[in-house]
């Protein structure tokens, strides 16, 4: 029962942002949760899987425990190469499609270029810039 155990942000394990058209953006995340009885000091840690997404505007969240067994497939993901990065197996969350791509390219690793990257799909649209310092950061802001 929820009610009877304390939860408490343990860490943040593996993120994976995933772009599939301007409209349709998701991030994926592990994190660990302690987990202890009300009446217990002793305390267990718990894997969870979240998704945060937007889709045409609107933001929609997900967010549950897993298995230890537990890795659902994600095409976004995978083809990233964040293979760690754990799923659930119910079918909830955004997987994108096989030949889905990362559409982000990096010029340089120096936090300190503000380089914009244009989204490939969305070339002539100058309000789909994103900065590459703020793709490290796991932010990306858009004008709507």
């Amino acid at each position: 029962m929820l009610q009877d155990q304390k939860y408490e942000f343990d860490e943040l394990q593996h993120q994976c942002l995933s772009v599939e058209t301007y409209h349709k953006i998701f991030h994926h995340f592990n994190f660990t949760m302690k987990v202890n009885m009300c009446d217990s000091t002793e305390s267990t840690s718990m894997l969870f899987f979240a998704e945060v997404k937007e889709i045409m505007g609107q933001r929609m969240y997900l967010c549950c425990p897993l298995e230890p067994y537990e890795n659902g497939h994600c095409y976004a993901c995978k083809n990233q190469g964040m293979d760690d990065l754990k799923h659930a197996v119910i079918g909830a969350f955004e997987r994108c499609s096989p030949n889905t791509v990362f559409p982000y390219m990096y010029e340089s690793d120096s936090s300190d270029d503000f380089v914009p990257v244009r989204l490939e799909d969305e070339a002539e649209d100058e309000s789909c810039y994103v900065f590459d310092d703020e793709l490290r950061s796991g932010f990306c802001w858009y004008e709507y």
